[in-house]
């Protein structure tokens, strides 16, 4: 009875929000974070949604496409031009599409173009745009927060297979929601809730609340099974409150990391030493990841037998499949192996300016705290998903979310650090000359 009402709940506040995306564009980029977790969440108990299984995600890309158009045609862009993410993102895309055309496995390149394009267009182009300007911005992080936590308590109170939310069996199989997506977007509201608590009371009714919120996100990532996402949340969590506190000394950034590594192990062993999952055992986790090494192994050396030819142009987007029925868990080594060092260097370039802007934004001493910490949440959020880059995802598939954490930084950045530039700096050297003239001399 419980997960029928939250499930409820959490279409009709769906509805609600998207009718309100005229007002605020940037639900429809908190809507679209969400989406494939909300979908194995409704998917568990309206058949509707289940059979016809696309339908939330092309309902919420439609909502997107609209806020972003209303967003374009009501002039928030005009005289605003493309920044460099959007050019190096759009490339990179491209070029993966290109290798269409030399890879070793054309039929495994071509299908999942195919299949992941709309959540590029999703996530990388169009929800980004909708976050254009500081007032935006608070309007996604709110809805994060709020809605965010309603889909987190959806995940909860679900049905859970050996991992993910469970959805039926087939074939005495049982058929889940994506896990990681489920754990992900845990750790996207965690962040904003445990980010938006600070300079506040601690023990205030929205601190307190917040408080249950991040314990609940906590909750559903461990019961994801998701080890890498908890791993992450600890560790950007601690790194990013100096940095956005000002304090990002050198002494207290190194402090930040040694904390940040002995509270995730301290976690990690706590979780497993109270046995909450086969996932979390020690030796579980050190298995999986010598498999995962062999197969970027595998990858890596195919790469490398084909000759200088496949180490500039790669083997061909998504040939990982052709091998392993699925990626290989590394985003940057399968981004070289397949799209070569053409396609590592665009990606490279990409994480880079993103990361300089971000950062750029948060230390900004003129921007008001509420949208430094918003700043700061977005960045960490950018900097969590980069991290997990390095255990699970590929050009195409999980790092979608990445890639629109990097486009929103680059949508903002223009806009605030032009903006919030102090008056004296945007005067020309003949204008301070007249205004210096002008101030009376001092008397002797």
């Amino acid at each position: 009875m419980i997960q029928l009402i939250v499930v409820y709940t959490i279409l009709l506040s769906a509805i609600f929000l998207a009718s309100q995306i005229f007002r605020r564009p940037a639900i429809a980029t908190t809507l679209v974070w969400g989406m494939i977790t909300m979908e194995a969440i409704l998917q568990q108990r309206i058949e509707f949604l289940l059979i016809y299984g696309s339908f939330i995600n092309f309902a919420i890309a439609g909502v997107v496409a609209v806020a972003a158009a209303w967003t374009i045609m009501s002039g928030k862009y005009i005289g605003v031009g493309f920044p460099i993410q959007f050019w190096l993102y759009l490339s990179l895309m491209i070029f993966a599409g290109l290798t269409y055309f030399w890879s070793i496995s054309q039929e495994d390149t071509e299908f999942q173009l195919l299949k992941e394009i709309p959540y590029v267009i999703a996530f990388g182009f169009l929800a980004p745009m909708c976050v254009y300007d500081e007032k935006q911005l608070d309007s996604a992080i709110k809805t994060l927060i709020y809605f965010g936590s309603l889909v987190v308590a959806g995940i909860l109170v679900s049905e859970s297979g050996k991992r993910g939310i469970l959805l039926g069996m087939s074939q005495g199989q049982e058929v889940t929601g994506n896990p990681l997506a489920a754990a992900s977007f845990s750790a996207y509201v965690a962040f904003a809730s445990l980010f938006s608590m600070f300079g506040k009371r601690l023990f205030s009714p929205g601190s307190l609340l917040k408080t249950a919120i991040i314990i609940m996100c906590a909750a559903s990532m461990v019961q994801s099974g998701s080890r890498g996402q908890l791993i992450a949340f600890c560790l950007v969590s601690i790194l990013f409150f100096p940095i956005m506190a000002k304090a990002a000394a050198k002494r207290s950034v190194i402090l930040s990391i040694i904390a940040a590594i002995f509270l995730s192990t301290i976690a990690v062993w706590l979780i497993d030493y109270l046995g909450f999952s086969k996932r979390w055992d020690f030796q579980v986790l050190l298995e999986d990841q010598r498999g995962r090494w062999e197969m970027l192994q595998i990858l890596l050396t195919e790469n490398y037998q084909e000759g200088p030819a496949a180490w500039v142009f790669g083997l061909g987007n998504s040939i990982s499949y052709m091998y392993f029925k699925g990626y290989c868990h590394n985003t940057i080594a399968e981004t070289f192996a397949e799209e070569g060092l053409i396609g590592l260097v665009l990606l490279l370039t990409l994480l880079f300016f993103s990361l300089k802007h971000g950062y750029q934004m948060m230390k900004l001493e003129t921007l008001s705290q509420r949208t430094r910490v918003n700043v700061a949440t977005i960045v960490a959020m950018y900097a969590f998903t980069i991290i997990l880059s390095f255990k699970e995802g590929s050009l195409l598939t999980s790092s979608i979310s990445m890639f629109s954490m990097a486009m929103t930084i680059g949508w903002l950045s223009p806009r605030l650090l032009k903006k919030k530039e102090p008056m004296m700096m945007l005067l020309s050297g003949s204008e301070l000359s007249k205004i210096a003239q002008s101030q009376p001399r001092a008397r002797r």
